[in-house]
C-alpha cells in the first residue's frame, strides 16, 4: 500500500510537471507585452480644469490602517485603465523587497518585465533604495498611518488576542517571519512597515530622527481617521475622478474593547509604542498643513463623495443581485467629477474581495508567468513533503 501511495504521489508530480513544461513552452512563444510611453496622455477634469491623470504610484503598506482598502482602489485603477507596468508578488501575502526579480517567493514586473515598474499596489514595506532601483523616476509615494491606540485595538482583534493580556504579559509576543524579515505583531509595527530598523527600538533619539526624516519621503499621506478626505486629496493631486476612487471597506471590526487610562499610558510609553505615537503625530501634523484641508470647497467635495460612494454601493448590490449583464446606471456629473456609469462588470470589480483582486492584478501583470510561478510553488511544496 505504501508503494501505491508513493506511485500515485509521483504520478501527480509528473503530471503537474508536464503542465508546467507546456506552460513554459506556450509562454516562450508569446513575448512580453511592451508598454508604450503614451500612458501620461490620459486626461481628466479636476474642478473644471483639464489635467493629465497620474499613472505612476507606489503604496507602502502599514498593517491595520485601511491599507487593504486603499490597495484595492489602486488595483482597480490599473485593471480599468490597463496601461501601467506593475510590480506584483510571485507568491505570498506580502511583497518581499529583499528579493531579486523572479524569485519565489518574491516579486516580478509586467506586462513588460524588462522595464521599470510604474505601480506597486501590493502590500510591501518601505525601502527607498529598492524604489529608486526598480520604479520609474518621480513615482508618487503613498502610505497610511493610524492613531496608535486605535491601531492597537484593531490589531489585537485581527490577531484574536486579548488587549489586556498583551499589555500585561509581553507586547513583543507573536514574532513571525513576514518574508522580508521577522517583525512583531504589536510592537512598533507602523514604524517597521515604514522601514525602521527594529534593532534600534531602544534608541529613542534614533526613533525621533527617523520619524522626522520619513514624513517627507511620501507624496500622499493617508490618516485612517481621515480616510475619505485623504482619498479626495489624492484624487485632486492625481487628476482622477470620483469613479477612480470608489471603494468598499475590506475589513470592518466592531469595537469590543477599550483601554483604561492606565493601559493607554502603558501602551504609549517608551518601552512600548511611543515610537508609533511620535510617527502618527508627525504625519498628522503634516496632513493638516496641506492647502486642500483649508478650502471649504474641499470639505463639500468630501461630503459629496461620501454620498455617491454610498449610492454606488447600493446600485451595485442591485446590479449583482439582478444578474443582468446589461445593467447600467449613471451617477450624475458634479463640479468635482464627470458623470460615472455603473455597469455590471464595473460593479463586479468594485465588490471583488481582496484575494481575488490580488490574483486578477497578478494575472494582468504576469500573464502566463503567473501560472508558471503557481505550478513551480506547488511542485516544490510537493517535493519537500516527500522527504
Amino acid at each position: 500500500m505504501g508503494f501505491i501511495r508513493r506511485a500515485k504521489r509521483w504520478g501527480k508530480l509528473i503530471f503537474a510537471g508536464g503542465i508546467f513544461i507546456l506552460i513554459i513552452a506556450y509562454y516562450r512563444l508569446h513575448p512580453d507585452f511592451v508598454s508604450t510611453d503614451d500612458t501620461t496622455s490620459f486626461t481628466s477634469y479636476v474642478n473644471g480644469k483639464e489635467c493629465k491623470k497620474q499613472l505612476n504610484f507606489h503604496l507602502t503598506k502599514v498593517e491595520k490602517t485601511g491599507s487593504s482598502t486603499l490597495a484595492a482602489i489602486l488595483s482597480r485603477f490599473v485593471l480599468r485603465h490597463g496601461k501601467q507596468n506593475v510590480m506584483v508578488m510571485t507568491i505570498g501575502g506580502h511583497l518581499d523587497v529583499t528579493k531579486v526579480q523572479g524569485q519565489i517567493p518574491g516579486w516580478d514586473i509586467g506586462p513588460a518585465s524588462n522595464r521599470k515598474a510604474q505601480v506597486l499596489a501590493d502590500h510591501a514595506r518601505f525601502k527607498e533604495s529598492f524604489i529608486e532601483e526598480h520604479f520609474v523616476p518621480g513615482i508618487q509615494r503613498i502610505t497610511l498611518v493610524r492613531e496608535p491606540v486605535s491601531w492597537f485595538l484593531s490589531a489585537v482583534r485581527f490577531w484574536k488576542q486579548d488587549a489586556t493580556s498583551v499589555l500585561t504579559n509581553n507586547l513583543n509576543m507573536g514574532l513571525r517571519n513576514d518574508y522580508s524579515g521577522v517583525k512583531t505583531l504589536f510592537h512598533l509595527s507602523q514604524l517597521q512597515w515604514l522601514g525602521f530598523d527594529y534593532d534600534q527600538r531602544n534608541d529613542l533619539e534614533n526613533i525621533k530622527k527617523y520619524v522626522k526624516n520619513i514624513v517627507d519621503k511620501f507624496d500622499i499621506i493617508y490618516l485612517t481617521d481621515q480616510f475619505n478626505p485623504s482619498l479626495i486629496i489624492m484624487k485632486r493631486k492625481f487628476c482622477w475622478d470620483h469613479g477612480d476612487i470608489f471603494y468598499k471597506s475590506m475589513e470592518v471590526y466592531s469595537k469590543s474593547h477599550h483601554l483604561t487610562p492606565a493601559e493607554e499610558e502603558k501602551l504609549l510609553s517608551p518601552d512600548m509604542n511611543l515610537g508609533d505615537k511620535l510617527l502618527y503625530e508627525a504625519f498628522n501634523k503634516s496632513w493638516w498643513k496641506q492647502p486642500e484641508v483649508k478650502d471649504p470647497d474641499f470639505w463639500e467635495e468630501v461630503k459629496h463623495f461620501q454620498r455617491i460612494n454610498q449610492l454606488q454601493a447600493e446600485k451595485c448590490r442591485v446590479a449583482l443581485r439582478s444578474g443582468k449583464k446589461t445593467y447600467s446606471y449613471t451617477i450624475e456629473a458634479s463640479k468635482w467629477s464627470p458623470a460615472i456609469q455603473l455597469t455590471y462588470d464595473r460593479c463586479d470589480l468594485l465588490t471583488m474581495n481582496k484575494y481575488p483582486l490580488m490574483k486578477k492584478l497578478s494575472q494582468y501583470a504576469l500573464g502566463y508567468k503567473y501560472y508558471i510561478y503557481q505550478v513551480y510553488h506547488y511542485l516544490t511544496a510537493r517535493v519537500s513533503n516527500l522527504f
